[in-house]
């Protein structure tokens, strides 16, 4: 065994000896609804239709819900995010409300996990957040239930994604794909 996969072996087994003391805890890997304070949950709101859905609620969802909905709008600007991304990409939700609108897109926000959920809930945004539904997809590892989300929304489309690309914000046009980014600012 090389020394890199003894470092990899090592930093496995430690990272779950203190992960189960309580010592650390990793946030991302799975739903996170678990962490929810009180006061988040008094946020979620089972998902009956979109138009039932009310500002201030978060939504848990499927792609083929989402995909079903998009194709209702001329445009539609799909944000996939999470709560406490830090990444130089990530934008206040309300710059994501603003170019919708002067844009003309329906604007859909779909959390990617309930992580930090409060980051979210305290930017007061004006209109539904959704969630991507890990119960549907019958997994809590975000991985997972993202991709088969993300799958299920594009369901059809010619346009591919290369495999190296992670985009988070996806355009649609009388419900086709017609492009993608990783950066608000590259659109």
């Amino acid at each position: 065994m090389n020394k890199r996969n003894k470092w990899f072996i090592g930093f496995v087994l430690s990272s779950c000896f203190f992960s189960s003391c309580g010592i650390i805890e990793i946030n991302g890997y799975g739903s996170d609804i678990k962490k929810l304070t009180k006061e988040e949950r008094n946020y979620l709101q089972e998902f009956v239709a979109f138009n039932q859905t009310e500002p201030g609620y978060i939504y848990p969802i499927n792609g083929e819900q989402l995909k079903t909905e998009i194709k209702k709008y001329p445009k539609a600007l799909v944000y996939d995010f999470k709560s406490n991304c830090v990444s130089a990409t990530c934008y206040p939700l309300s710059t994501f409300v603003r170019y919708a609108k002067e844009h003309n897109y329906k604007l859909f926000l779909i959390l990617n996990s309930y992580a930090s959920l409060n980051e979210t809930i305290d930017q007061q945004i004006k209109q539904p957040i959704f969630v991507m539904d890990h119960l549907y997809y019958q997994t809590n590892v975000r991985s997972k239930y993202s991709n088969r989300f993300i799958a299920d929304m594009l369901k059809g489309e010619e346009m591919q994604i290369s495999k190296e690309s992670y985009p988070s914000i996806y355009l649609f046009e009388e419900g086709k794909l017609v492009g993608f980014a990783e950066d608000l600012l590259k659109l």
